[in-house]
Formats: structure tokens, sequence, C-alpha cells
């Protein structure tokens, strides 16, 4: 395809032809990064000359197009396909013609599907015209790439939209992108990524771009902010809640020692979670709920987006709950040093390895976005479910049907709307019950699972909270749900009172029942669609 503003390559054992006939777009770092995660799985790629980037042009606007180095304003988009494609696939008519097309590819060479995304299509990456790290906006689907899962990831995915020659394609991606060292170091890139996803998934988040983000740090305390000497962890605090949302911070140094009940049979049976373990599990709990926090490691911050589940418990603990964190073996994030989708290790292995250079160990501070209608924080959450199943074991045995089985506790926030969208396709008797009670806009929601159910995900035991509660409130619960009894708090939900003969327990024909699990999609599973919420 000559004198155009696009060019077609076609990668055989590797696309070295396509670097080298584009030695002036990737430095040796940056092509790198690319191969690491696309050379496997990738066939073909389709080079966007000349493309005119929001994120770039708003970098440059505000700060290169005011040096004296002379600098372009445009960018280069690199489309990456597992389908080997043509020329008159491209240039097919009506804007569905290449996805009719690719679809037609990937069927007949067993291409990896996956719910929202364009079949045949990897995604995309764009190309600045920066001195250093010109990886730009990356949209990648991981689910199609060649990542080194080992466990069950689920992560963070939102659906993007790219025109190439007039048609439409369709990744589903986490953002990711490196540093330009001028405008954004590692902090705003993290907050960049954070943002970007919230815009995408939810309407009511005004789209932020990485100068715009940069200009958000008012604190000139320490002086200028741009060109940009990074960020404190309070300062990634404040801009988040100049985004929109509320930040929680967390400081694993100030942090208080929590003491969790662990028996329901024996208020005195604590065990006290040390300072690290209270971290992970409030970083899990931020994960599991769609929240993804910014995450500081020594001298460096990134946006944690997956997990990485095993099929056994990761730590050893006495008591008969332990908390579904238990079961993670990695989290997965996007740091601006390498590619999209990383692995970091629960803890650092025997041998030593630690792979990108820290572990879950090393996180030192936090800042999780919370939408600004939740007002409970989990770890407030964690307390009251647990309180509210201790108070209702001792008239109800909410528990003991399942002897001295170790039960797995998962506390996730969400939405109303997604709550219900679940609820509404289970089926049960009791779902039906609960569709149509007045709820608060978000929800916090305690499942229970006998760690035999785990691997399915059944629970057997729900209490859903109000996260609009106070932390002292009584009877914050909306509705406590275990085999086969329904107990659902009136007063709470119909603003009668919080007294407990507002109470209305009603029997019901479900025993176990799914776990809602409406935040994250599977990063292996190629039927699944994404779930889909308006905060």
């Amino acid at each position: 395809m000559q004198d155009s503003a696009f060019d077609l390559w076609q990668v055989d054992a590797d696309w070295h032809g396509l670097l080298d006939a584009h030695d002036h777009l990737l430095d040796e770092f940056d092509a790198a990064i690319l191969q690491g995660c696309l050379a496997s799985v990738v066939k073909s790629i389709v080079v966007e000359h000349e493309y005119i980037d929001k994120d770039y042009r708003n970098v440059y606007s505000g700060f290169y197009s005011k040096r004296f180095a002379k600098q372009s304003s445009r960018a280069t988009r690199l489309h990456f396909f597992d389908v080997a494609i043509a020329e008159e696939d491209l240039l097919t008519q009506g804007p569905d013609g290449l996805s009719i097309a690719l679809d037609a590819k990937a069927a007949a060479n067993g291409a990896r599907r996956a719910s929202g995304s364009t079949n045949g299509y990897l995604g995309n990456v764009v190309v600045r015209g920066t001195e250093y790290s010109r990886l730009g906006r990356c949209l990648l689907d991981p689910r199609k790439l060649a990542l080194p899962f080992v466990g069950n990831p689920e992560g963070c995915l939102a659906k993007y939209s790219a025109q190439l020659m007039g048609h439409k394609l369709v990744v589903s991606a986490f953002p990711h992108q490196s540093q330009d060292t001028q405008v954004h170091t590692c902090a705003e890139t993290a907050l960049w990524s954070l943002f970007r996803y919230m815009t995408q998934r939810y309407r009511q988040y005004r789209e932020m771009h990485p100068h715009d983000i940069a200009k958000l740090n008012d604190d000139l305390s320490w002086g200028r902010t741009i060109p940009s000497r990074g960020l404190s962890m309070q300062q990634v605090a404040s801009v988040v809640g100049r985004f929109g949302m509320d930040a929680v911070m967390y400081v694993h140094d100030y942090m208080a020692d929590l003491d969790e009940a662990t028996d329901p049979d024996n208020w005195a049976a604590c065990e006290l979670l040390s300072r690290r373990d209270a971290m992970f599990r409030l970083l899990h709990t931020y994960i599991d709920s769609g929240l993804p926090p910014i995450v500081g490691v020594p001298k460096h911050a990134v946006v944690a987006v997956g997990l990485e589940y095993g099929d056994k418990p990761q730590v050893h603990r006495t008591g008969r709950v332990i908390p579904s964190s238990d079961f993670v073996q990695a989290i997965i994030v996007n740091d601006d040093n390498f590619g999209p989708y990383r692995r970091v290790l629960r803890s650092v292995r025997g041998d030593g390895e630690s792979n990108p250079g820290y572990s879950c160990d090393e996180v030192d501070s936090l800042v999780a976005p919370l939408p600004n209608k939740v007002f409970l924080t989990p770890h407030e959450a964690e307390r009251m479910a647990t309180d509210i199943v201790f108070q209702l074991s001792a008239e109800h045995d909410l528990l003991g049907q399942w002897g001295n089985e170790v039960l797995v506790r998962k506390v996730v926030c969400t939405s109303s709307k997604n709550y219900k969208s679940i609820r509404d396709v289970a089926g049960d008797d009791a779902s039906a019950l609960l569709l149509p009670q007045p709820m608060p806009h978000f929800v916090w929601v305690a499942e229970y699972f006998p760690v035999s159910f785990w691997p399915e995900r059944k629970a057997v035991l729900e209490v859903c909270l109000d996260a609009t509660a106070g932390a002292y409130d009584t009877y914050p619960f909306l509705w406590v749900r275990w085999p086969n009894q329904l107990l659902i708090n009136e007063g709470r939900i119909w603003g009668i009172g919080p007294g407990i003969s507002d109470f209305v327990q009603i029997p019901t024909k479900t025993a176990a029942f799914s776990s809602i699990s409406p935040n994250l999609s599977l990063f292996m599973d190629d039927t699944v669609e994404l779930a889909s919420g308006q905060l």
C-alpha cells in the first residue's frame, strides 16, 4: 500500500522487518516491550501514519509546543491482528466489512475469541514522537495475548473502539502507556490509566488527558509541577479527588493493627492481622470491587488492574473463616516500565524470583478510588458483616450445618444496578424477592463459601450492607440470606427505623447460590461477557 497513510505488514517468524523499516518509531527497549506480549500471536500489523492522538496532542499543546526543539505533534498508531489480513480486506465497503472478514478468518484459523473484542483483532498501540519511551496509549486484550498467567486471572476491562479506514474495531482492555519523564512520570501515568478506565466504564466521569492530569496537582510547595518530578502518594490522593472520586489512602508504616474475629462460635477467637496482611487484603478488596488502586512500591507507582487466584490458600490461618484474598497468588498491574498486565507475586519466591522487581510484600502505600456515594471502607464493611453474622448465628445458626468446614469470606462493593442484573438471571425464589426492594446506589456484599464450594463460587450466606451507612450505625444491613432463609431489614430499606422488630424472615427454596462477581472479567475465558454498570 504505497502513497498511503497506512502500511500493511505480514508477520511470519518475527516482525523485525517492520521494526527495520520504521526504525525511527521505536527504540530497542520499546520494541522489546511490544514483542514480549505480541510476537507469538500477531500475524498482521497495520501502521497508521500521521495519527492525531488526543492524549499526545494534549501533552504536545501543553508542553512540547513550547520547546525550541522541533517535534511533530502527530503520532503513529499500530493495529495488531492475530490473523493474516490482505489489502482487499481493508478496502471492503461498509462499516462492518472488515469485521466480517476478520470473523471469517478467525473462525477458519482457530483464533482465540473474546467477548467484547472484534474477532481477529488484538488491539492498538500509539507511538508518539517523544524523546524517551515512545509507547503511548496501549489498548490490548489480555485474553488474546501471550501472557504468563498460571492461575485463574480476573481483571478490570472496558470496551474501546478504533476507526481504521472507516471500519470500526472494538477491543476490551485496561489502558496502559509509558511515561515521557517530562509531563507524566510513573504516578501521573498510573493516574491516567485509572481515569481512562473509569471514564470509559462510567459516563459521569469526564475524560482526562495527561497534561490535564499533571495540572490537577496544584501543590506548589515543592515548586513547579511541569516538568514533573513525580508525585507523592498524598498528591496522588488529591488528584483522584479532583477527578471526581473520593480517595482513600493507606500507608503501611502508619496502619493500625487490625483484630479480626475468625470463629462465629467463639467471640474470643480473634486473630491479629499484621500490617502487611491487612494491606494486601485491602488491595485485594478494591481490585475485586472493580476499583483499581494506585499502588506505591519503593520509588515507584503502578495501577493494580487484576488478580490471579490459585486453587488453594496461599497462607495458613487457624480460624474457621478465612478471607478470599488468601487464594490470590499474584496481582496484575500496569507498570509504565514494562508492557501491560504484569504479574506481581504475592511474596518473593525462595529462588529470589520477583518480576517486575518487586512483590506484594513491598507495597508500602496505596490510594484507592471510591465513588462519592460509598461511605463505608472495606475494613468497616468486613467488620460489620462479621458482627452481623455473629449476632444472627446465636439465634439462627447460620453456619452450623457446615460443621467444622473452613468458610471463605468474600467482600466486594458494587452498584445496585449490577447486583440486580446478576440476581435477575439467577432464577431462584430468594433473588426474585430481592429484585423489587429499594436499594442505595451502592452496596457492600459479604459472601461466605464452604471451602469445598469455592472453586464453583457457590455461596451459602450473603450479607448485603448499605454502603452509605455510618461506621457505627445500628443494623446497617439490607438483608441476609442463608440456606432456605431470607431475612429482610425492612426498617432500613423503607426508612421505618433500626429496630430488630422490623426484620422480616421468609423461608425460601434456595440453598446455595452463585457469587455476584460483577466487577471483573476472566482473563482466560473466551465466552464471558463483560459486566456493565453505571456508578
